[in-house]
This record gives structure tokens, sequence and C-alpha cells, in this order.
């Protein structure tokens, strides 16, 4: 009876020894047929000249688990066919799905980055396009990822306008139209013929360079519009020099302070010329970060610190982004009040570790005592009577293998059993 216990245990335990697909030519096992095929033509070229190597030459299907490999020679032409059989009960765990057009196992896609950052939220800045003065959408890309925006936006000292603030992220991909924030840029769209030279839409007093709006320079020597050009015949300028005029030859020189003269008359006379306003020469006045509004350009920050208040002065984009930061940052403070509250909770009996003994050693003995549903002890020896004579068939010797088979049965039910449980947690 132990022996037929045994026997139904090994039929329990066979399905945990189901086997992967795999594909053979020849005996030359892989998880594609022209895998193994090319293994298969790889193994008969071994034994082969330089210059009569045999090479792959397709597959023809029969069914989804028989194949034919087309085996060409040297020169190309087909020369003979190896059959090439599937084998096995399933994908293996990390190729779970079959596909029908190879047959081949394959694995999942990967996940899209964007769904895991689905609800999460991050800071952002984002450069206004074609001078505007607010982002044209309610999206905005931040490293391929769409999100709705909130925030303010405003310009610099510089007249580029840009908006700041906190993105939300959708689970989406960018889409056409989306707003970069500069880490990361939405798809082009195609019906744009030239989306990097827009119109130049910058405003007054700047122009586009290619990527973005950037300020006229308003001294530019080249520019004969320059009311200061030195070489503009209409507006030569001054530089703030004072003497005589030229004079003329009835000596009434008529001069003025903005003239380039050495204060000789070329006539008779000497002209009186009238002294130049000095505040029109090239020199200028110094910025006292006392009274100016902008401190000069100077930026100073302070308090950046999580129980002190943020001061910043300077460029305002920069300034509400560190602000931005800051709140972030100081969210949650792990201080001695956070870890004395987290330490008082986990020190309640209920998250305390229970000790426990157990004997191991008694397990197998147990098993061997435990879950009968036959008596343990021998039946009783058989009678038998052949041409009138009696005779007694005794079960000791099957019983006595029986009891000595038995630590072995329950030991291999344990490695079945462990094998089971094993491929399961590795499927999951």
């Amino acid at each position: 009876m132990r022996i037929a216990i045994a026997f139904i245990v090994l039929l329990l335990a066979a399905p945990s020894w189901a086997a992967d697909y795999m594909w053979g030519t020849h005996g030359f096992m892989s998880s594609s047929p022209s895998a193994s095929c090319n293994a298969y033509i790889a193994h008969v070229n071994s034994t082969r000249p330089p210059d009569g190597k045999y090479s792959f030459g397709g597959l023809d299907k029969h069914s989804t688990t028989s194949y034919t490999c087309r085996v060409n020679d040297w020169n190309g032409k087909f020369a003979f066919g190896a059959g090439t059989n599937r084998s096995g009960d399933s994908c293996p765990p990390d190729k779970p799905t079959l596909d029908p057009a190879t047959d081949e196992c394959t694995a999942p896609p990967p996940p899209d980055p964007s769904e895991a950052l689905s609800g999460s939220t991050s800071s952002f800045f984002a450069t206004v396009p074609n001078g505007g003065t607010s982002l044209p959408g309610e999206y905005v890309c931040n490293n391929a990822c769409r999100a709705t925006w909130s925030g303010q936006c405003g310009s610099n000292a510089q007249g580029v306008s840009a908006c700041w603030g906190l993105a939300t992220f959708t689970g989406g991909s960018c889409q056409t139209g989306d707003t970069p924030t500069g880490v990361g840029t939405p798809p082009v769209d195609p019906t744009d013929p030239d989306p990097t030279d827009p119109s130049n839409n910058c405003g007054p007093g700047h122009t586009w360079s290619g990527t973005t709006c950037v300020p006229t320079d308003p001294t530019d020597p080249t520019d004969p519009t320059d009311p200061t050009d030195p070489t503009d015949p209409d507006n030569p300028g001054g530089d703030g020099s004072t003497g005589p005029g030229n004079g003329g030859g009835d000596g009434d020189g008529n001069g003025d302070g903005d003239g380039d003269g050495n204060g000789d008359g070329d006539g008779n006379g000497n002209g009186d010329g009238d002294d130049g306003d000095p505040s029109e020469g090239d020199g200028e006045e110094e910025c006292d970060p006392a009274t100016d509004p902008k401190k000069c350009g100077q930026s100073s920050v302070s308090g950046d610190t999580c129980d002190a208040e943020l001061k910043c002065e300077g460029d305002a984009i920069q300034c509400a982004i560190l602000r931005k930061n800051k709140e972030q940052v100081c969210q949650w403070k792990y201080d001695e009040g956070v870890r004395g509250s987290i330490a008082a909770e986990l020190s309640d009996p209920d998250y305390q570790l229970e000790e426990k003994s157990v004997g191991v050693g008694s397990l197998f003995n147990d098993a061997l005592n435990k879950g009968r549903w036959l008596p343990s002890a021998c039946p009783a020896p058989e009678s038998i009577s052949v041409m009138g004579r009696s005779y007694s068939l005794s079960w000791e010797p099957v019983c006595r293998f029986a009891t000595a088979m038995g630590p072995l049965i329950v030991a291999l039910a344990s490695i079945f059993f462990a094998v089971s449980i094993g491929r399961a947690l590795k499927g999951s």
C-alpha cells in the first residue's frame, strides 16, 4: 500500500516539472526556430572547409509546432531541409506571450514612465513662446511627460517672459503644442513647415534669434539709424566738450557747445561759441544700490533654512523658483518631534517580534505518522488452498520494504513540493 501511495505522490508532483517552449533542429535547442536552425548549421560547418560552408536560407511553416529549415550551399542555392520542431508546455515567466507570427515567446513591453508619475507634482519653469505674456495652453512637457501647470508669469530685466510654479503629471506622454519646460520637448507638429523659426512676434526691442527672443542692442555701431552713431551725418552726436565755434570771415562766428572746433576762428574775428551741456557726454551716471529698486542688478538671498523667512532680492523669476523649491523641501521636517513620534509608535507591542522555538528534527517523523487514511499495521497473512492443501502468504517482507522506503518517499515529496513553490514564486 505504501508503494501505491508513493506513486500517487509522484503523479501529483508531476505538473511542477512543466517545461518551457524550446525549438530543436537535430538536437540543437534554442528559443526560436531560426536560432535553432542556425545552431545546427554552425555545427555542420564546423567540419567543412572554408569554401564549402552552408548558410541559413529561411523557414517553411507547417504548423505552430513544426517548421522546415532551408539550408543553402556555398553558392547560395538550396541544398537540403532540416526539420525544426517545438517542445515544452508554456512560455517562460520572463517571456509569457507567444507571438503567433513567429511562434516565439516575447517579453511584455516596458511600462510607460508617464503612467508611474500620474498625480505627482514637480516645480517647473518655462519660457513664454512668441513674446506672449503667458503659456499658450494648459499643458507643459516635462521630461517627455505631460502635466498641467499652475503658477505665475513675469518678465526679467532683459524683457524675457516666463512662467513658473507647480506641474501635476497627467500620466500621459507629451503631445504636439505642449510648452516645453527645458527638460524634454514635445513632439514636432508635422503640419508646421519650420517650427524652429516662427514669425518675429517678440515685441518692440526684441528679435528672434532662431531659438528664443533676445533684446536688440540699442548701441549697435553698425546701425545707421542709431541716434548716437558718430558716423551718421544727420546726427553726429557730441563728446561733451566745450569751446569756441568756427568763426566766419566777418568775425561773427556762430558756435555751439556740440561742435568739434578748436576754438580758433578762421576769419578776422573771434567767434563766441556757447558752452556745451556737460550732461550730453558719453559718461554714464553710476548706479546707487541704495536708491535703485532693482539693486543695480545685484542679487541677495537670506532665510533659506526651513525655520526662517525667505528674503530674495534680484531677478523675480529666480526668486520665485527659489520659493517653490523651499516649499517642496520644507513640506516635511524630520526633527526631534517627528523622530519621537515614530519611536513611540514602533514601541507598541503590536510591532514586537514574537520568539518561538520549533523542533525541526521531528517534522519528518510527524509526517510519517500523520495524514494516513490506511492502517499502519501490516495486514494479516493470506491463506489459500491449492489441491486440498492450505498455504499461508505473509505480507511481512512487503511491509518491511514499505517501512524502509517511507522516509525516502517523504523526502522526495518534500523536494517536489519545494520545487513547485519555487516555480510559483518565480512566475509571480
